[in-house]
């Protein structure tokens, strides 16, 4: 879950916006059902399918004829999907701690509980998520990232999304990927493990791949 007017008020997302923003037209856009954009979706429309035709969309009406993409997590999966469906209009990816199967994060019953536990108290799922996601970060910064979370989507929208994160299953769209790619990923990472990581690296023809450390420092 995404929020861009919450994202602007971390001051260590803030500063790596600006960093790359230095060099770079930086452009990010909150999923539907989630921040600032439209905040329901129909069923059917949570699915790998359908992140890759809003995708589509904000590309034509930017009028990009080319851009880099970068990937976070199950964001590696959509852009990927995007690449392989349109590879004349992407330049370059970037994917940081991506899988192409979402079902080998976690256990199926870790799946199952990381679910329910957010569907049915959004409070202390997001303290979780913020758990999984920011390990080693102290109190304010477990507290702002689970604030980020409930504020960026309601705890059913909030469930449907991590749901899709388990069920991705990107595979193909990896292999057929023609950009250059750099695939990052951190050691010992608690959302993503790190083998998926190499997984990603080794399904896209000529990617580089980078461990990092756990902690990354602003």
């Amino acid at each position: 879950m995404s929020d861009l007017e919450a994202n602007w008020d971390d001051p260590s997302f803030r500063r790596f916006l600006l960093a790359l923003a230095d060099r770079h037209t930086v452009v990010r856009y909150d999923r539907i059902g989630t921040g600032l954009s439209e905040r329901s979706r129909g069923e059917g429309t949570v699915s790998l399918g359908a992140e890759v035709e809003v995708m589509a969309e904000l590309v034509d009406h930017l009028g990009l004829r080319r851009c880099t993409l970068f990937g976070f997590s199950s964001g590696a999966c959509i852009s990927a999907a995007y690449a392989a469906a349109h590879p004349t209009r992407v330049g370059r990816l970037v994917l940081f701690n991506g899988y192409a199967v979402g079902a080998r994060i976690a256990d199926e019953e870790m799946r199952r509980s990381m679910i329910a536990v957010v569907r049915r108290h959004w409070g202390l799922g997001a303290r979780v998520l913020a758990g999984v996601f920011m390990p080693e970060g102290d109190a304010d910064d477990l507290r702002r990232f689970a604030r980020l979370q409930r504020h960026g989507a309601t705890r059913e929208m909030a469930a449907r999304l991590l749901g899709l994160t388990y069920e991705m299953d990107a595979t193909d769209a990896y292999r057929r990927v023609a950009a250059p790619t750099l695939v990052l990923h951190r050691r010992d990472d608690r959302a993503v493990p790190y083998e998926p990581g190499l997984e990603v690296a080794s399904l896209i023809p000529g990617a580089r791949f980078v461990a990092l450390q756990r902690r990354l420092r602003a």
